[in-house]
């Protein structure tokens, strides 16, 4: 892999492989490697995409595997680790995992890394595309983003279901003036390019990782939206007092989207709608709680695999 490559090593319970899989992407990780040194298998299952259907591998001997998170050289390694870490500490059967870090060796993994990548289409109308993929020929909205650079590719379930509760809430096509939408933590800038492609009118995006920013800022480039979205290195602190939006995306953990309820429902329009995702469906009744509590209706729920998302309105002021 190019300079810069950092791999987390994390070995888990066999029926846990697949959280463990979803967090290492969550942390930052832009690829996924399964061992199964039991098993005597010629070499690691490399499955970059979380959504891709695979044949489930059989148990190892000792109903352990080994689960690595590439981090490629655009994200801070200690600091995916010190998130991975949290993450992991009130799971059961992950909180005594001992995650590792370790640099990759150089090799050219360049192109390697391209054939775990493809379009994927999500809801009726849109659909995520590699920058190297020809463009479709069937209408679709295409974002154009490059996987591996920071969370938020839209193979994920946590991004993918964002973007379709966004089109949902603005199907068949939103009343004039377009609505308004805030993007936190923008990650690769997916959500908030999908959000223009939706109808949106003013668009608001940021990051507390001046990495992330970054990266979105070129991928809004090359979607030809860096006049469009007002992208901006900062926290909800940040948002000017009184600043509300109709439509809020927080694909965020479920720890940050408790802690910072009260803020997310503050940036809404009376009415305005809280879509959320980054939670377990364990977790799903503490963010649920929290939301009433700062004075949000969860409407809607939807989960897949571990995962789950939410759609709150802001009750009237």
């Amino acid at each position: 892999m190019g300079a810069g490559w950092h791999r987390i090593r994390l070995e888990v319970p066999a029926e846990r492989a697949e959280l463990a899989t979803d967090l290492l992407l969550v942390a930052g990780a832009s690829g996924i490697v399964e061992d199964y040194p039991e098993l005597h298998l010629p070499g690691p299952a490399i499955s970059g995409d979380p959504r891709e259907p695979v044949p489930p591998p059989p148990s190892p001997a000792d109903g352990r595997i080994e689960v690595w998170g590439y981090l490629d050289a655009d994200v801070d390694a200690a600091s995916a680790l010190g998130s991975l870490r949290a993450s992991l500490a009130d799971l059961p059967g992950l909180a005594g995992a001992a995650p590792r870090l370790e640099p990759v060796p150089d090799e050219d993994w360049g192109h390697a890394w391209r054939e775990h990548y493809a379009a994927v289409d999500l809801g009726r109308r849109l659909r995520i595309r590699p920058t190297w993929e020809a463009a479709g020929e069937d209408g679709r909205l295409e974002i154009r983003i490059d996987p591996g650079l920071a969370f938020g590719t839209g193979t994920h379930f946590t991004t993918a279901a964002c973007l379709e509760l966004l089109e949902e809430s603005l199907t068949p096509s939103p009343p004039p003036p377009p609505p308004s939408v805030l993007d936190v933590g923008t990650g690769t800038g997916v959500l908030a390019i999908g959000a223009v492609l939706l109808g949106a009118g003013e668009v608001v995006a940021f990051d507390a990782d001046p990495d992330a920013v970054d990266v979105a800022r070129g991928n809004l480039r090359s979607n030809g939206m860096a006049d469009r979205i007002d992208l901006w290195h900062g926290t909800l602190a940040d948002l000017p007092t009184g600043h509300r939006f109709d439509r809020v995306l927080a694909n965020l953990l479920a720890p940050l989207l408790c802690e910072l309820a009260e803020d997310l429902a503050a940036t809404l329009q009376d009415g305005g709608l809280l879509i959320a995702s980054g939670l377990l469906v364990e977790q799903e009744a503490e963010v649920c709680a929290a939301m009433e509590s700062a004075g949000l209706n969860v409407v809607e729920s939807r989960s897949g695999g571990e995962w789950a998302a939410l759609t709150a309105s802001r009750r009237p002021s």
